[in-house]
């Protein structure tokens, strides 16, 4: 009956009859207060110490909020005899699961993922019901989603979505999901050989002594399609990869799970939106062999098409299953990893690296105007693997996580890396294997005129300047430079280099392009 929003976007809209007054000057909690409709979910604001906070000015809220009615149906369905009757730490996540802090997320945005977490650190998942054309918060596979039964109640410092029942905060791991779904079980089997299972099971990571969410992205083979292939149980797929091993990380079945992880949370939308002018792209998972080739062919989005009978695509009905942890897509192929990756375009960001998370203020929305903020790495003592550098004297290097709306927006997530290395130095990163072909080296790049440094950018370690001997300018000059073009013969991980120039001081990157010139 329900459906994921992606493919209604354009769908009439069901309150499209209905009036709902706009409050422009009182904040959410203050407008609240004045229903009495609403003073049990005031009242759980106040015991847990948010109301005054939802009052303040400088928040951007969406705030999902439920009647008296649908609290007192949800303690009833826990077994609570009052709101009091609720333990302090389990109410305050529960009314921080409501929150979103930093954007207004309109009734026509609430899409697939939101754009942002909630203040308890979860991406909510929105869906649209086919028949009646309502969107809904999902609550987990098996549980009755939260309907919106009032849209876009306007606040000082927010926007009002009132839902027919209480979000239920899901707690179900990648891995209890999994396991747990009999038409999995062949893949379950797998996850669990090869001892990727504690991985998808693990919600945390401590960072600096940080606890940051450790999310995934799996993408599941169902047990029908491996049976369509004349794989009838887990030790056919071991003898279809000739493994005899699952935990040795070199088996082919311990690559084909991993192939189909990745370690970030990457909804549907995210796997099918593409680089501006682009209708292909690569996307990367666990695997350092290859990621996939994602093709866009006039509405039907394919994975890796270069591969033929071999290719695949998610599930329309079975895409966005939402864990504690991170996505389930199920996939209508057996996902093998492909000979060779297609010759798509790579967007490659330094800061798409979940120690960054342990910034108070990662990919934190931001506006025109709003001051930048900035996280020192090497004084904090965040590490990022995949970085290097060098200065002299060392106590000159300074590396830096930059936050700021630029212009346009042109700084995906509002968010870059800067360094300093003096006027003796270098940083180096490492990049992801490349498909084989062509390609041109863009980037988008920092500028300052006042205090912007020079530097010359060398490949795997060449000596030779990519840019012909030339130094890349951060001073000044055009903010999406095309630097050079490289042609990439075999499938492998790389490196780029910045060495300090004729003149030290500040550069940044937001992202490294690779566009193919074929």
């Amino acid at each position: 009956m329900f459906l994921l929003a992606g493919i209604l976007a354009g769908c009439n809209d069901p309150y499209k009859e209905q009036l709902f007054k706009a409050y422009d000057e009182s904040p959410v909690a203050l407008l609240l207060s004045e229903n009495p409709d609403y003073s049990m979910w005031v009242e759980m604001w106040r015991r847990v110490d948010l109301y005054n906070a939802m009052n303040l000015g400088t928040g951007t809220y969406t705030c999902f909020v439920a009647d008296n009615n649908a609290v007192s149906a949800y303690l009833q369905e826990h077994g609570y005899s009052s709101i009091d009757s609720i333990g302090y730490e389990d109410l305050e996540y529960l009314m921080r699961y409501h929150v979103i802090n930093g954007s207004k997320i309109a009734y026509s945005s609430l899409l697939l993922k939101l754009s942002l977490p909630a203040l308890s650190g979860d991406y909510l998942t929105a869906g649209i019901d086919i028949e009646t054309e309502e969107r809904y918060i999902e609550n987990g596979e098996g549980c009755e989603p939260s309907f919106v039964v009032k849209k876009d109640i306007q606040a000082k410092n927010g926007v009002i979505h009132v839902l027919n029942r209480v979000l239920e905060p899901i707690t179900a791991s990648l891995w209890s999901l999994i396991k747990g779904n009999i038409d999995y079980s062949i893949f379950a089997k797998a996850i669990s050989e090869t001892g990727i299972d504690e991985y998808l099971d693990n919600t945390y990571l401590d960072v600096l002594d940080v606890k940051v969410r450790e999310n995934k992205t799996v993408l599941v083979v169902p047990d029908a399609v491996f049976h369509s292939h004349g794989i009838g149980d887990y030790d056919a797929l071991k003898e279809y990869f000739g493994t005899s091993d699952a935990s040795d990380i070199t088996s082919g079945l311990y690559r084909y799970i991993e192939y189909h992880v990745m370690d970030s949370m990457k909804g549907y939308a995210d796997l099918t939106t593409f680089p501006s002018g682009y209708r292909s792209m690569t996307v990367y998972n666990r695997s350092s062999i290859r990621g996939y080739s994602v093709l866009d062919t006039l509405g039907t989005i394919i994975f890796n098409p270069q591969s033929g009978e071999k290719s695949f695509r998610i599930s329309s009905t079975r895409k966005d299953i939402p864990a504690k942890n991170g996505y389930i897509h199920e996939i209508d192929n057996l996902g093998l990893i492909p000979q060779q990756m297609a010759h798509y375009i790579v967007e490659w960001e330094p800061t798409d690296r979940i120690e960054f998370s342990a910034i108070p203020f990662y990919r934190s929305s931001k506006i025109a105007g709003e001051s930048a903020e900035e996280y020192e790495l090497i004084s904090s003592g965040l590490e990022i693997p995949g970085i290097r550098y060098e200065s002299v004297p060392e106590s000159k290097a300074q590396i830096w996580y930059h936050s700021e709306y630029l212009g346009n927006g042109r700084y995906l997530y509002n968010d870059a890396l800067y360094w300093n290395m003096g006027n003796i130095g270098w940083i180096e990163f490492d990049i992801p294997v490349l498909p084989v072909g062509k390609y041109r080296l863009e980037a988008e790049k920092s500028n300052n005129a006042t205090n912007g440094g020079k530097s010359f950018i060398y490949w795997d370690g060449d000596e030779a300047s990519l840019a012909g001997n030339s130094e890349i300018n951060f001073v000044n000059g055009v903010t999406h430079p095309e630097w050079t073009t490289r042609s990439i013969a075999r499938e492998e991980a790389h490196t780029v280099k910045f060495v300090v120039g004729s003149t030290g001081g500040i550069c940044g990157i937001d992202r490294l392009v690779f566009v193919p010139v074929e």
